[in-house]
């Protein structure tokens, strides 16, 4: 059945509420003299854990590639651009009435997919402990263009659409729709040696309509190139 999402969306904002305090401290730091940018090492990294899904759907898991380009150091900070995808997938039960005069309810699963490209900008701070920290907290923001698809061996066509309950959820119509907006993560790398990365982090996609933001939260392996 449904889990309650409030809970978890009230501890999702806490923490990115840190990350936006975090890149506002970052880009004050950008009034310092530049580095020399050929020091600022771009990442490859792939990231897999939980994913809170939009329209109320149950936990799922996620999987994404990003890769960060070098663009500006500023002191300690290092400015990346930033250019993933991910796969989000997840099953719900949900009780949907199917005669109004015979209170018929039916058990319905749902299987929500989500594609999800973002281009952004990462803020890394190196310099945590001393210069070229192996700790390297960060804050990422940019714009994500999610795909909703609605699995069709799950939900007949037609189907979705029609059921209260899914409408009442904030469902897209139909089996596939495209929307955009903006995201906003953070999270902390360790660099283990020879340029490999191990690390943890969040992302919150803030998607118009109800029900349309989704986190995911994840542990990052990667390499420094």
């Amino acid at each position: 059945m449904r889990g309650a999402p409030t809970a978890r969306r009230r501890t999702a904002h806490g923490l990115l509420m840190a990350c936006a305090a975090f890149l506002g401290l970052a880009t004050c730091a950008a009034s310092a003299q530049a580095d020399d940018a050929s020091l600022l090492k771009g990442e490859f990294s792939l990231t897999t854990g939980v994913s809170d899904e939009a329209f109320e759907q149950d936990l799922g898991w996620f999987v994404r590639g990003e890769v960060d380009l070098p663009l500006r150091r500023f002191g300690g900070f290092g400015i990346l651009g930033q250019l993933g995808i991910s796969y989000s997938h997840s099953d719900t039960h949900f009780d949907t009435l199917t005669s109004a005069v015979l209170g018929t309810l039916q058990d319905r699963t749902v299987s929500l997919s989500t594609l999800t490209v973002d281009m952004g900008f990462k803020v890394r701070y190196d310099e945590l402990s001393g210069r070229d920290s192996s700790l390297r907290p960060y804050v990422s923001t940019g714009v994500g263009i999610p795909v909703y698809i609605v699995d069709p061996d799950r939900v007949v066509a037609g189907q979705v659409p029609e059921a209260q309950e899914l409408r009442e959820a904030g469902f897209p119509v139909g089996h596939g729709n495209i929307r955009v907006g903006p995201y906003l993560g953070g999270g902390l790398e360790l660099m283990l040696g020879a340029g490999f990365i191990l690390g943890v982090d969040i992302r919150h996609h803030f998607i118009g309509g109800k029900n349309s933001d989704f986190t995911h939260y994840g542990v990052t392996v990667g390499l420094d190139f």
